[in-house]
Order: structure tokens, then C-alpha cells, then sequence
């Protein structure tokens, strides 16, 4: 075992049981975990994107919050979030489909705001109100989280293992497409264990949703790399040490969950 990836293991460690710890523990504990994540997020964004001194971090920051809070002020979200979901949904597919087709998101370049209020505070708005409405969903969120770390671990394993075709060169010349393969099986397998362990839905359901994760979940990594390559970052952050930022380890749940949602509103 090489020492980056002895020195990663007990950050991951404590990062996965948190969130299991947070989820697990219901409505509440989820919310917490929600916006603790989600200021983490939207801080690394907007710092990296307009600098630490700038006004428009705070108006920036200030606008993000007062919009993450309308669910916890009892303001009634339900008919509102079903057309946010869907406007996400739409937003992101453009996203992807820029993606594939001119190696260059729709998001990036375009006004910070915009892209905080699509890119970050959209989809964790979409999250803290589907746990208030459905208890249901603290579940539906760990599986999510799961899937996505078994992708990238599948995606890391396989890549060094048998990665020769590159997935996107121009944006994360690392990834594979035997890498992306690998994580999108390993996400399938792991959900036999998700339904029986955690449940909440059914097995079809799961593998499902892996599948939706492990499309949308990838987009999300070579998004937020586009915008790291562009701002010449290495990692969105430092705090979680040598695995980067925040915003590096959850910029697949960010782009997964307003599928995740959407598939969860028509199915359940």
C-alpha cells in the first residue's frame, strides 16, 4: 500500500461513518449533515471562483443560505420542488450533452452566482426538501452515497488495473472508460447489499438508480474537474487532506441527486 493512500484511509474512514451515523439517525440528523455540506460546498465554489477577499463571497454566500433556508422556515415546498427538481434535471442533461458533444460544460465560464445557484444550492435545496417530506429519504440519500463510492472505488481499481482508453483527456486525463465500466458494475453489485442492509426501496429500484448514479455521478466528476482545470486547481480544498476538498467529494451526489429524486417522485 503506497503512503498517499495509507495517509487517505482513516479521513475516508471517519467521512463514511459520519455520514452514516447522520443518516441512519433520521429527519434531523440528515439536515444537519445537508447544510454542513452544503456551506462547506458553496464556500470552496465561490472562493476558489471570485477569491477569499471579494464582496461577492459574502453576497454570494449570503444569497446560497437564505435559499437552502426557505424549507426549514416552514415555508410548504412540495408544489415548488417538483418543477425545481425537474428544471435541475433539464439543466444538468444540457449539461451533460454540452459535455459530451464540445469537451466543455454549460456551467462553467458563465456568472458565479448562476452556477452556485444551479451547480451547488439547486441540488442540495432539492435534498433538505425531500428528507422534510418523506422520512423515507435519509435512506434513498445513504444508498445514493454508497453507490457513489463504490463507483469511484471500482473506477480507481479497474482504471489502474486495465485503463488504457482515456474517457475525456481534454478535461481529467486520468480517467478511463475501463475505469468508468468497472466503478458502474461494482455500483450494481453493491446494491443486493444496499437493499437488504439499508432498504427503503426496492432491489429493482436500487439498481435502477445505480445506473442513473453512475451516468449522472460521472458527469458530475468531469464537471467539477472542468472547473478545476480551468481555475488551475489541483482540489477544490484542503480540508479533508489528501482527499481534497469537500466539493471533490461530493460532486458526484451533487449532480446525482436531482435524478435520484426525480426517479424517486414518479416511482414512489
Amino acid at each position: 500500500m503506497n503512503q498517499d493512500l495509507k495517509s487517505r484511509i482513516p479521513v475516508g474512514i471517519a467521512y463514511v461513518l459520519i455520514i452514516a451515523a447522520a443518516t441512519l439517525g433520521g429527519t434531523t440528523s440528515t439536515l444537519v449533515l445537508l447544510y454542513v455540506f452544503a456551506l462547506l460546498c458553496l464556500y470552496e465554489f465561490v472562493k476558489s471562483s471570485v477569491g477569499s477577499q471579494s464582496g461577492s463571497l459574502i453576497y454570494i454566500m449570503g444569497l446560497s443560505i437564505a435559499v437552502l433556508a426557505l424549507p426549514l422556515l416552514g415555508i410548504d415546498m412540495s408544489p415548488s420542488i417538483t418543477y425545481i427538481i425537474y428544471a435541475s434535471v433539464g439543466l444538468f442533461t444540457f449539461n451533460i450533452g454540452s459535455t459530451l458533444i464540445n469537451k466543455k460544460t454549460f456551467l462553467i465560464g458563465k456568472p458565479v452566482l448562476m452556477m452556485v445557484m444551479i451547480y451547488i444550492t439547486l441540488p442540495f435545496l432539492i435534498a433538505v426538501s425531500m428528507t422534510i417530506s418523506d422520512v423515507n429519504f435519509p435512506k434513498v440519500i445513504l444508498g445514493t452515497f454508497v453507490i457513489v463510492w463504490l463507483n469511484d472505488a471500482g473506477a480507481y481499481f479497474s482504471g489502474k488495473a486495465f485503463g488504457k482508453t482515456k474517457l475525456s483527456p481534454s478535461i481529467s486525463p486520468n480517467k478511463t472508460w475501463e475505469g468508468l465500466i468497472g466503478g458502474g458494475i461494482l455500483g450494481m453489485l453493491i446494491c443486493f447489499a444496499i437493499a437488504s442492509l439499508i432498504g427503503g426501496l426496492s432491489l429493482t429500484h436500487w439498481l435502477i438508480l445505480a445506473l442513473i448514479i453512475w451516468c449522472t455521478g460521472s458527469m458530475g466528476d468531469l464537471v467539477e474537474s472542468s472547473w478545476k482545470r480551468q481555475l488551475g486547481l489541483k482540489d477544490s480544498g484542503s480540508l479533508l487532506g489528501g482527499h481534497g476538498g469537500f466539493l471533490d467529494r461530493l460532486d458526484s451526489f451533487i449532480y446525482a441527486i436531482p435524478f435520484v429524486s426525480l426517479y424517486y417522485l414518479i416511482t414512489q
